[in-house]
């Protein structure tokens, strides 16, 4: 990783933290690593998912507060094996 900034001259230096790079001159450009374009696609990925809806998540809610909320262990073992819908009946 390289982190980019200028010296006292105004010239480019790099150091290695980031993979940040900055070129002088009156114009200055960034190219990212890999894993932050990963990133920055991922945080796309989110943004355009649908959200969970508030009228599930509050009753969600009030099951677990009053105690009524049952965990499928079936179905929650095969989503944590990759395998959705095993323990479904």
């Amino acid at each position: 990783m390289q982190k980019a900034g200028l010296d006292q001259s105004g010239k480019s230096k790099t150091s290695s933290t980031s993979d940040v790079t900055l070129q002088s001159g009156s114009h200055a450009s960034v190219s990212l690593s890999s894993k932050a374009q990963e990133i920055s696609r991922f945080t796309e990925m989110a943004a355009a998912s649908p959200e969970l809806g508030s009228e599930r998540v509050a009753a969600l809610r009030s099951k677990i507060q009053n105690g009524s909320y049952q965990i499928d262990h079936d179905q929650l073992a095969a989503d944590i094996m990759g395998q959705p819908g095993v323990g479904k009946a």
